[in-house]
């Protein structure tokens, strides 16, 4: 890893701040996409029982 200096604390904070956005993106994605299948799901069933 080369070496910093005075920006360490910047860099590496800008790292992790930038780890959690993405996180917080992968989970929202996951727990949007867990809602819209449910949502599909039900509408397919009306559909075939028509």
């Amino acid at each position: 890893m080369p070496d910093l200096g005075d920006y360490a604390f910047h860099v590496l904070a800008s790292y992790g701040a930038t780890s959690l956005v993405i996180l917080l993106v992968i989970i929202w994605s996951y727990l949007k996409h867990e809602r819209v299948r449910k949502t599909l799901l039900s509408i397919e069933e009306k559909v075939n029982e028509k």
